[in-house]
């Protein structure tokens, strides 16, 4: 099984295999101080679904996920109280901010981080209305393909 190198100054689409046209997107209240829900949403050309892999300074082979709207302040994350929720929260030195990307084969993933544990992956429901940390299994829910969107300009997602 060939697994593609993941590159840092590509913005990408992370697109669910259980729902194939949708995508990983932050809930847009208008703001950039968005309260940082994500969602699964129809893909489309939206700065909420373009995603930015950044290694992680401590954890090698790990990496923090940050969108072009919210920018390098936000980064994907779980609720400290709830290892199943994930969002998009301030950056820092957390361990729900630093993924694991899976390789499944092609551009297929499973995405885990170090806070949630090796056991809960990201997914979506059955009906694909909401995004959750699930338990393993064969679901193509938890599976992602990730569709280059173009290399990165903006200023300020320099690794």
């Amino acid at each position: 099984m060939s697994i593609p190198a993941l590159e840092t100054n590509t913005w990408y689409r992370l697109q669910n295999l259980g729902w194939p046209r949708k995508s990983l997107d932050v809930i847009n209240d208008g703001k950039q101080e968005s309260e940082g829900n994500i969602q699964i949403a129809n893909s489309g050309d939206f700065s909420g679904q373009h995603w930015q892999l950044r290694p992680s300074k401590s954890h090698p082979g790990y990496f923090n996920l940050v969108t072009l709207w919210l920018g390098t302040g936000r980064a994907l994350d779980v609720y400290g109280d709830d290892k199943t929720r994930p969002h998009l929260a301030k950056a820092g030195n957390y361990s729900g901010q630093r993924w694991q990307l899976i390789g499944q084969g092609g551009d297929v993933w499973k995405l885990t981080n170090l806070y949630s544990g090796p056991e809960l992956f990201l997914s979506t429901n059955e009906s694909g209305e909401k995004v959750e940390m699930a338990a393993a299994g064969g679901d193509s829910n938890q599976r992602w393909t990730l569709i280059k969107i173009r290399e990165i300009k903006e200023p300020g997602f320099e690794n």
